[in-house]
């Protein structure tokens, strides 16, 4: 049933403008869409990583596959997804603030 109500939403939703880079919020959307990647890196990579390298258990007795090599890697990817985005032409994002979005989200 939650499918059928969040198909329901999206169906009835207006239709999104037209997005420009020169208009605002275009480069909002692309932040909101790298913060989604970063997401996606830092689980995927840290499951990867952390189940065919993990050795040192982050809390065992609270979920004991997660491992602080999963966590690491986790975190990385998610800081190179961030250092990638300035090569998107157009996107003005220093290699700090990179950093800082790519600790952030893969905290």
């Amino acid at each position: 049933m939650g499918g059928l109500a969040v198909g329901e939403g999206i169906w009835r939703q207006p239709p999104l403008p037209h997005w420009e880079p020169g208009k605002p919020g275009f480069w909002g959307g692309v932040l909101v869409c790298g913060v989604i990647i970063s997401v996606w890196a830092n689980d995927t990579f840290a499951y990867l990583i952390g189940s065919k390298f993990g050795k040192h258990p982050m809390a065992p007795h609270i979920s004991p596959k997660k491992s602080w090599e999963g966590f690491a890697a986790g975190v990385l990817f998610s800081i190179l997804v961030w250092c990638l985005m300035p090569l998107i032409p157009g996107l003005e994002l220093h290699i700090g603030w990179a950093i800082v979005g790519g600790l952030a989200c893969g905290w």
